[in-house]
């Protein structure tokens, strides 16, 4: 079950190659057992990793690496209006989504096409187009690194924020997650709250949008903004949107009438940072074999044979070049493993 060395390539949406000491594919709750148990013996340092689609791998890596690949969607309790399922932390997450649009169970279309694995998107709420996965999430069940013992978190106990939950604080590498539970709607549940989903839909009278169309818009759009993963080497957004006080605001949209942003509760502000880094004149810049991506200016690219020493070193620059002009400290979305 144990490779020695193991080969990250294929394991990481950047395709960085990197290898750690030794890794595992795992299937099965006892086949993660059994590595944890392994690496504990021989005091080896344990990283996990699901769709490898929200990290940035800088160095070869020591200790142990399990990439987890539980499989299942089960029924776990189904009423009239909606169900619970049970989804293993190994599916792929727009397989999901499509098959819980093919049962007639709705609300996850606005997160079509993410990058990923289930298990993953917990761990920093993903959210796309108006919807955020605390908003069906039910419950999840995870493992113990120190103890192996299996403990249930409910949506309350996950401590979920924008990008955020207890997993990338408190429980931050104590645990894993080894499936998650949603709470699915029978009837379609139409979101439009997102302004560029409802440009995509114009043309089409209110009444006729179903669950299905809302999905094939959010897929064009990523599509146009978002480099495929087989073709170019990229984690999808880079940093994540700053939320900043009102006297920030004021300050930065007394120059920029054009800024983009989202009012918050508050009086805060959620200001795009795509918007602040192509103001800063990066879009389609490249550094030896990285690059800033020409049609979406908040994701960073691997043009081929590009490091992750390569790519932080021009995220520190955007960065830079954000707090300088803006006063804006960005905060990068995917985990960095050195």
């Amino acid at each position: 079950m144990i490779k020695q060395p193991f080969d990250l390539k294929a394991y990481n949406t950047f395709g960085f190659s990197v290898k750690s000491m030794a890794g595992a594919v795992i299937s099965s709750a006892n086949q993660l057992v059994e590595a944890i148990e392994l690496a504990q013996l021989n005091q080896l340092p344990i990283i996990i990793i699901g769709g490898g689609s929200n990290i940035v791998l800088k160095n070869n890596l020591p200790g142990l690496v399990l990439i987890i690949k539980i499989q299942g969607i089960d029924i776990i309790e189904e009423h009239a209006e909606y169900v619970y399922i049970r989804v293993g932390a190994g599916v792929v997450w727009d397989e999901l989504v499509q098959y819980s649009l093919n049962q007639g169970w709705y609300g996850l279309e606005n997160l079509s096409i993410i990058p990923g694995t289930v298990g993953a998107c917990p761990i920093q709420n993903v959210g796309a187009y108006g919807v955020e996965i605390k908003d069906f999430f039910y419950e999840l069940t995870a493992l113990d690194i120190n103890t192996l013992q299996e403990k249930v978190l409910t949506n309350n106990d996950c401590c979920f924020q924008y990008r955020d939950s207890i997993f990338k604080n408190e429980y931050k590498d104590k645990y894993v997650i080894t499936s998650v539970t949603f709470k699915l709607s029978k009837n379609p549940q139409i979101n439009l709250t997102d302004l560029n989903l409802r440009k995509e839909l114009e043309h089409l009278p209110y009444d006729e949008i179903s669950p299905e169309s809302v999905r094939s818009a959010v897929i064009t759009i990523r599509n146009r903004r978002l480099p495929k993963v087989d073709d170019i080497g990229n984690a999808g957004s880079f940093f994540m949107n700053p939320i900043v006080e009102e006297n920030v605001f004021n300050n930065i949209f007394s120059q920029y009438k054009d800024l983009l942003f989202t009012p918050l509760e508050q009086k805060r502000f959620k200001i795009s940072a795509g918007w602040l880094i192509d103001k800063c004149g990066w879009k389609g810049h490249q550094d030896n074999e990285v690059g800033v991506y020409e049609k979406n200016p908040l994701v960073l690219i691997n043009h081929g044979g590009g490091t992750g020493d390569q790519l932080l070193a021009l995220s520190e620059k955007i960065e830079h070049s954000v707090f300088t002009t803006f006063g804006i400290k960005l905060k990068m979305e995917p985990r960095l493993y050195y």
